[in-house]
C-alpha cells in the first residue's frame, strides 16, 4: 500500500469512513406536547413564585403599618401621660398658693382686726371680723375646687379669682395713693382735737368705712361664684353615682333573671362574674 492509501485508511479510521467499519446515526425525536407542558409548569412556578413575593410584600407592609400604629399609640400614651402629669403638677401647685393664702389671710385679717380695736373704730372692726370670715370661707371653697374640679374650671375660677383681686388693688391704689392722701391734707388745715378735725376726720372714716364694703361686696360675688361651681361640681358627681347605680341594678337584675332561669348556680356570688359573662349568660335565656 502505497503512502497514500495508508493516510487515507488513517484518516477513514478517524471519521469512521472505511469500507470496513459500519455506520451509526442518531435519531432526536421532538415532542411539542412535552415542551408545551414544561413552558406551562414553569409559567405556572413563576406565578406561583410572584404570588408568594406578593404575599410577602402584603405581609411586609401589614406589619410596618401595625408598627406605625404602635408607635403612634405609645406616642399618644406618653404625651397623655406627660400632660396629666404637668396637670397634676399644677393642681398640686396652686393648692399650695391657696393652703399659704390661707394662713396669710387669716393673719392679715386679725392683725386689721386688733389695730381697729386699739384706735377705737368700732365699725371697722366689725368690718374687718366679716371680712376676716368671707376670707376663710374663700379660701377654703378655692382649696376644694382645685382638689374636685377639672383643670379647665379650676384654670376658669382662678382666672375669675385674678380679675376680682385687680379690680379691688385698683380700687383701692386710687383711694390710698390719691383720695387719701388728700383728704388727710385738708385734715391737716384743722387744729387736732378741734370741734372741725373731729367732724371731718370721722367723715374719713366713714369713706374708709365705704371702701371696706367695696372688698366686702367684691368678695361676696366670688362666693356665689365659687357656691355655683361647686354645685356643678357635687351636680356632676351624683348624677355620676346615678349612673353606676344603674349600671349596678342592671346586672344584678340580669344576674337574677339568669339564675331563675337555672343558667347560674344558686351559690355563684355576683361578685365573680363579669359583666360581659352575665350578658352573655342571659342572652342565652332570652333565647
Amino acid at each position: 500500500m502505497s503512502i497514500i492509501g495508508k493516510i487515507s485508511k488513517w484518516i477513514g479510521s478517524i471519521f469512521g469512513s472505511s469500507s470496513s467499519s459500519s455506520t451509526t446515526s442518531t435519531t432526536y425525536v421532538y415532542e411539542p406536547d412535552k415542551v408545551k407542558a414544561a413552558e406551562i409548569e414553569r409559567d405556572r412556578q413563576l406565578q406561583l413564585a410572584n404570588k408568594e413575593i406578593e404575599r410577602l410584600e402584603l405581609e411586609r407592609d401589614t406589619q410596618l403599618r401595625l408598627a406605625d400604629k404602635e408607635a403612634e399609640r405609645l406616642e399618644l400614651e406618653r404625651d397623655t401621660q406627660l400632660r396629666l402629669a404637668d396637670k397634676e403638677a399644677e393642681r398640686i401647685e396652686l393648692m399650695r398658693e391657696a393652703q399659704i393664702e390661707l394662713v396669710k389671710a387669716q393673719t392679715m385679717s386679725q392683725m386689721m382686726i386688733d389695730k381697729a380695736r386699739v384706735d377705737g373704730m368700732s365699725k371697722m372692726v366689725e368690718q374687718f371680723v366679716k371680712l376676716q370670715e368671707q376670707m376663710s370661707e374663700v379660701a377654703q371653697k378655692r382649696i376644694e375646687i382645685i382638689e374636685s374640679g377639672s383643670m379647665s374650671i379650676v384654670r376658669e375660677i382662678e382666672g375669675f379669682y385674678n380679675e376680682v383681686g385687680d379690680r379691688i388693688q385698683a380700687t383701692m391704689d386710687d383711694y390710698n395713693l390719691k383720695k387719701l392722701p388728700q383728704l388727710l391734707e385738708i385734715l391737716g388745715n384743722y387744729e387736732k382735737d378741734s370741734p372741725q378735725f373731729e367732724i371731718y376726720m370721722s367723715q374719713i372714716n366713714e369713706d374708709r368705712v365705704r371702701q371696706g364694703k367695696f372688698i366686702i361686696e367684691q368678695m361676696e360675688q366670688v362666693s356665689q361664684r365659687q357656691n355655683l361651681v361647686l354645685q356643678s361640681l357635687l351636680s356632676t358627681k351624683t348624677t355620676i353615682i346615678e349612673q353606676t347605680g344603674q349600671i349596678t341594678k342592671s346586672i344584678t337584675d340580669e344576674y337574677l333573671k339568669a339564675q331563675i332561669g337555672g343558667l347560674l348556680p344558686k351559690n355563684e356570688s355576683i361578685k365573680q362574674l363579669s359583666a360581659g359573662e352575665i350578658k352573655q349568660l342571659t342572652a342565652g335565656a332570652e333565647q
